[in-house]
């Protein structure tokens, strides 16, 4: 699903991605993610093992050169010799060698790339803290800056737009607080996230996630009572669940 944050992934296995067109890809040993504006399709042969760091998109910018706002999975290029490592320590399941391996490699790249905060990430933590509802009219007022200012070092530093993180951060929480309370009012919940209805609410899940919030709660509802069970998710049933 699309979120407001860049995920740097590792894995030993067999996986596949698709794309917009539907076309299926293998992804590579190791790759970044995220902010895409849209569900991704991904298919798994056999056993994966995944290691997973979830990273602000300044970051993945300075330190991995990640490419702000490209749709899709991103190759990380120029650092093989530690994906060899991780992807070795992964299929034998050396876990904590793994997560200790990655760690020090990102804090050596921190130790030479990271940059401190311009203002375009300081106004991008704010959305953050504001899950995505604070604006960036005001946020320039406090930054000293004109909005037009500010959108301009938001996109550099950042990799998006503000109004583009802000939506992903909105759409996160309010997809992980149906994931986690599929019983939580949608009127309430979009009161809480800023969106201005219940119907602003709705718009915005469907075209990120291509569901309602209402379809997706309920299968979140469904996955819960039924997690641990022998029974998959098969595509009809997934689809009587989301139809009610």
């Amino acid at each position: 699903m699309p979120e407001g944050l860049v995920r740097l992934m590792f894995y030993a296995g067999q996986t596949y991605v698709g794309d917009p067109a539907g076309t299926l890809s293998a992804l590579p040993s190791a790759y970044l993610i995220g902010m895409q504006r849209g569900p991704l399709r991904a298919v798994s042969l056999g056993q994966t093992r995944a290691l997973g760091v979830e990273l602000y998109p300044w970051a993945a910018r300075q330190l991995l050169c990640w490419k702000g706002g490209a749709v899709g999975a991103q190759v990380l290029s120029g650092h093989g010799q530690v994906v060899r490592e991780v992807h070795g320590l992964l299929t034998l399941e050396r876990w904590d060698e793994a997560r200790q391996t990655v760690e020090a490699w990102l804090l050596d790249l921190a130790g030479v790339s990271a940059r401190e905060h311009g203002p375009g990430v300081l106004a991008a933590l704010r959305l953050y803290s504001s899950f995505g509802s604070a604006r960036i009219a005001a946020l320039a007022d406090e930054l000293n800056l004109s909005a037009r200012q500010l959108e301009r070092q938001f996109q550099a530093e950042v990799g998006v737009s503000a109004k583009t993180l802000a939506r992903l951060i909105r759409f996160s929480e309010a997809h992980d607080r149906l994931l986690a309370q599929p019983e939580e009012p949608l009127a309430a919940l979009a009161c809480d996230l800023g969106f201005a209805d219940q119907a602003h609410l709705t718009r915005d899940f469907r075209a990120l996630s291509h569901l309602t919030p209402g379809a997706f709660a309920r299968i979140s509802r469904w996955r819960g009572q039924t997690e641990g069970s022998p029974e998959t998710l098969d595509f009809e049933r997934y689809m009587r669940v989301m139809q009610g």
